[in-house]
């Protein structure tokens, strides 16, 4: 089986994470990611048509069993990107999806958050009449959706999980926070809460390449994702920082549901709703015992659910390759 992701930009970089992870897993399940333009962070891309021009990407997507819109929410760039694959000819989002499914490809679509949240109701106008066969949300927004048979959670796979555990070692307990967009991550009041903080070194690191950014990221102990309300989630800095065995603190409140669950078992992030708890949760993490026990439970959770394995069984299983019951745990 093969699936091809396809849209704009993968600004997150996560549908080609997803790409390497299923596919170095070694399958029956083949995955490929096609993107118009490249990512603004600068993440390694499989296939970039502003970069490697249309040969490429018209072998990625050939014989494709499944088309899965990558995550941008551009629905008409999105079709107009599959005519110019070649994939069906031209017309409204609902016939040329009608046409690929009379061609025996099932369709896609993955949302990364904001456009979502705040349009969710128009989305789901335009989902029904498109008639996607799965959609994919950030753990935060099941709640919009949880009655949906074809709805499914995702998260971020890691290139990497550290095989073993860091060492804090004898200094004082290195804090950073690292938002690609300090007004969206509600980086005032990280740091309006570090001000409480006595006996601990804090930096807001913003502007890297990602390489720099990760290689900054592994001299701390602790990564505060983000503490904006009206996200109530985590990101792909969470789930980059728990792979380093990082402790993460973050306000992840809308994600903090059973119905998350029964798709992957909620990470073992600090939670903060407030720069009063971010304080308070920083604090806490000074103490020597209670930190180690952190770190062993963020190491302990991204070596069983951001690696290679689970993330070709699980999406395996949303794609209908897998088994039709589905336990996480396993």
């Amino acid at each position: 089986m093969k699936a091809v992701w396809v849209g704009t930009a993968d600004d997150s970089g996560t549908s080609n994470r997803i790409t390497r992870a299923v596919n170095r897993a070694n399958g029956l399940l083949k995955m490929r990611c096609i993107t118009a333009r490249r990512s603004v962070c600068e993440y390694e891309e499989d296939v970039c048509i502003e970069r490697d021009g249309m040969g490429p990407a018209l072998d990625a997507i050939a014989d494709a069993d499944w088309i899965i819109q990558l995550g941008d929410s551009n629905y008409s760039e999105f079709f107009k990107l599959v005519h110019t694959l070649e994939v069906v000819d031209i017309g409204s989002a609902e016939v040329m999806a009608h046409r690929m499914r009379d061609r025996g490809i099932k369709l896609g679509t993955r949302f990364a958050g904001t456009l979502y949240r705040n349009n969710h109701e128009m989305y789901e106008t335009k989902d029904e009449r498109i008639g996607w066969d799965r959609r994919f949300f950030p753990c935060d927004l099941l709640r919009f959706v949880v009655a949906d048979q074809k709805a499914r959670v995702f998260i971020q796979p890691q290139d990497s999980v550290v095989d073993r555990l860091p060492k804090r070692g004898h200094g004082p307990l290195r804090v950073c926070h690292t938002p690609s967009a300090p007004l969206k991550k509600g980086t005032p009041c990280i740091e309006a809460g570090m001000q409480y903080v006595d006996g601990v070194e804090y930096e807001t690191l913003t502007g890297l390449s990602y390489n720099e950014l990760n290689a900054r990221r592994q001299t701390y102990h602790v990564v505060i994702d983000q503490q904006n309300p009206e996200h109530g989630c985590f990101g792909a800095a969470a789930m980059e920082a728990l792979a380093q065995a990082k402790v993460v603190v973050s306000n992840w409140h809308f994600a903090d549901t059973a119905d998350v669950d029964r798709w992957i078992p909620r990470p073992p992030i600090l939670m903060a709703r407030s720069c009063r708890e971010v304080a308070e949760q920083i604090s806490k993490l000074k103490c020597n015992e209670y930190y180690k026990q952190c770190q062993i439970a963020s190491w302990e959770w991204a070596r069983k659910y951001l690696t290679d394995k689970f993330t070709y069984r699980y999406w395996s299983h949303c794609l209908d390759l897998g088994a039709k019951s589905w336990d996480p745990t396993v």
